[in-house]
């Protein structure tokens, strides 16, 4: 018994050992010094301060990311935008639309001016680096040679190499390349004359008679004007009664009919056939009229005199000039001078042959002294008169040619 109550004393000694463990545990805190509870205010507020300047960084940096995104992708673009311009730089350039110059002369193929413009045109569109070429026509593919100047203002062709006295009618200065009997001395003369000063003459003679849209320049020496005959040979003036003649130009006409002949005027391209059929007694020509238009075959007969001497010269539109780059006008320009130099030359070269290859099949006769000085009579006032008809420019022309031809 005393041991049973001895063990339950026991164990409500040790419950109450515990329960007063238990309540010494849940005794309350000491209280917190006032200096301690300011400085843990004071801590809080640092810390959301923190919390506060730890966020609108994030945000700014944010911000700062985008802007400095926005400005990577201009820039790539800018780059990409230049990689662009610089591949169509290094690559090859798109070739511009090729100007096409049209150049009319109305010799046909075979002609030494068909022949020499066919061969020296391509040098034009290496001189312009393939941006404009020229292109030639002959056999008055596109016009008649009567028509040279007035499609030439037209703009219908772009350039063509006239002869000159044809187109005498308004411009009566024209008639020097040709068209006026016994001026010229001889080839060098000619050519002399043309490159100080009758050129730039030409050109302004054209231009007053209205011709605005027309340049002239590159006038060109082709031969002696010497008379042809079928079935009859002529030594004096007096031997062309009764004969008909194909004359170049109104002075020249003049002067056949102040010769005692009379005269028809047609293209160069029916001379050949006129001679054959008895419509022309006689024509004016140079050694290439007779050799390459082979009038030499209808006629007998030539008189180794001359009267005169021609040349011809390029009109050009100069709306068609104007087309082109300045730095490509230039060597347009340039080119006519060197076609004008090739054509002179070529023609001085020709003539010892062409005139040796004419007299195989025709009759020559050289005037003596007298007989010359006969033909040379009968042009004098037909000189005058083409001074004076040429009206401002008549005077300035035959001081340029005096000066180079001094008979």
């Amino acid at each position: 018994m005393k041991s049973r109550w001895t063990l339950i004393i026991g164990i409500v000694l040790s419950l109450a050992l515990v329960g007063g463990l238990a309540l010494s545990c849940a005794a309350p805190a000491p209280e917190v010094p006032a200096e301690v509870g300011a400085l843990q205010k004071a801590l809080a507020a640092k810390e959301a301060e923190l919390a506060k300047l730890q966020s609108t960084s994030k945000a700014d940096l944010a911000n700062l990311e985008k802007a400095k995104a926005a400005e990577i992708a201009k820039l790539k673009g800018d780059i990409s935008s230049l990689n662009e311009e610089i591949a169509e730089l290094k690559a090859p350039a798109k070739p511009a639309k090729q100007i096409v110059l049209k150049l009319q002369v109305y010799q046909p193929p075979q002609h030494m001016i068909a022949t020499s413009n066919h061969k020296i045109a391509p040098e034009f569109e290496k001189m312009t680096d393939g941006r404009a070429k020229i292109e030639v026509y002959d056999s008055q593919t596109l016009a008649k040679v009567t028509e040279f100047l007035e499609v030439t203002q037209r703009g219908v062709i772009d350039i063509t190499s006239p002869s000159l006295p044809r187109h005498a009618g308004p411009a009566p200065l024209l008639d020097w390349a040709g068209g006026v009997p016994f001026i010229w001395r001889n080839a060098p003369g000619m050519i002399n004359a043309i490159e100080y000063g009758l050129d730039e003459l030409t050109n302004e003679a054209v231009l007053a008679a209205g011709f605005d849209k027309v340049l002239t320049m590159g006038a060109y020496y082709v031969g002696a004007y010497q008379l042809g005959f079928k079935g009859a040979e002529v030594k004096v003036p007096d031997d062309l009664k009764g004969l008909t003649v194909n004359a170049t130009g109104a002075v020249l006409a003049k002067y056949i009919e102040a010769c005692g002949g009379s005269t028809v005027a047609m293209p160069t391209s029916e001379v050949y056939d006129a001679l054959e059929r008895g419509i022309a007694d006689g024509a004016f020509g140079v050694w290439s009229n007779w050799r390459d238009w082979g009038w030499l075959e209808p006629a007998d007969y030539l008189l180794e005199c001359p009267i005169t001497t021609y040349a011809l010269a390029f009109f050009i539109n100069t709306d068609s000039l104007a087309k082109l780059e300045e730095e490509d006008q230039e060597s347009l320009l340039t080119w006519i001078r060197y076609a004008q130099a090739c054509l002179s030359r070529d023609y001085m070269m020709a003539d010892t042959i062409a005139s040796a290859e004419v007299a195989k099949g025709m009759t020559f006769y050289t005037p003596t002294s007298e007989e010359f000085a006969l033909w040379q009579e009968k042009a004098q006032p037909l000189i005058q008169e083409w001074i004076e008809k040429s009206g401002e420019f008549g005077p300035r022309a035959m001081e340029i040619i005096e000066k180079y031809n001094v008979w």
